[in-house]
């Protein structure tokens, strides 16, 4: 099972992101908890074993982790403790930002997927 742990529901990815993902099995959506930024770090830490542990129970051979960064560090963390593979995604950002005659400015992104790539403790 490839599970996505992020605010991305893996029904809006790209094909090609979907295929790679579906390599491992079924793709499961996991929801990534919101965090507001006024959180402390321990209750950042309190909410990441809770979420390790969801993890944990349901067995995933791979982890796609993606969210609020200190969260993310944790998560990334406690999952490869456990022996459990976690990976990020991989993509080119195409930035269009256009700069009104007011001074407001838009940006649109654009992503195209390249890869999944494995996080290492070996460092």
């Amino acid at each position: 099972m490839f599970l996505n742990f992020s605010n991305h529901p893996a029904e809006s990815w790209q094909k090609k992101q979907f295929d790679v993902a579906s390599i491992y099995g079924e793709v499961i959506d996991l929801p990534f908890p919101q965090i507001d930024p006024a959180t402390s770090s321990e209750d950042v830490e309190k909410l990441a074993r809770v979420y390790i542990g969801k993890v944990i129970n349901m067995k995933p051979d791979v982890v796609f982790v993606a969210g609020e960064f200190t969260f993310t560090y944790l998560a990334v963390k406690g999952l490869l403790r456990a022996g459990i593979r976690v990976v990020s995604s991989c993509s080119v950002r195409q930035t269009v930002e256009i700069t009104r005659d007011d001074g407001t400015m838009t940006k649109s992104v654009h992503y195209d997927f390249v890869q999944f790539r494995d996080y290492s403790d070996n460092i």
